[in-house]
């Protein structure tokens, strides 16, 4: 469960960065964001990278837990750079699936 957790709060993270750009939002969604929702959109990726580490707190291999966040965290920016890529008009959805499955997995996990 940890391992989905860290991958998809990566993935929203990096998501919500992406669509906090003009130049991807514009492509996503069609506008350019206001710096409202830019600010906003950035905090909400913060807390979704300060999500991803919940699952490190309490283990006692603290050099592989790290190890093995940063590979799923690089896992979770790829997808992002692949949807924004070739099928920006997802990021969205993307985005939004992921963050139904982080709140799914906290309530099975916590």
């Amino acid at each position: 469960m940890a391992f989905a957790h860290q991958v998809l709060c990566s993935l929203l993270g990096f998501a919500l960065l992406c669509l906090a750009m003009e130049r991807h939002h514009e492509d996503a969604l069609g506008q350019t964001p206001s710096r409202r929702r830019q600010q906003g959109l950035r905090a909400l990726a913060l807390l979704a990278g300060l999500a991803s580490t919940w699952s490190l707190w309490g283990r006692a291999d603290w050099g592989l837990a790290w190890a093995g966040w940063g590979a799923q965290l690089s896992l979770g920016a790829v997808a992002v750079v692949a949807l924004a890529t070739w099928r920006a008009r997802w990021l969205p959805a993307a985005g939004l699936a992921a963050a139904a499955a982080v709140l799914l997995s906290l309530g099975r996990w916590g």
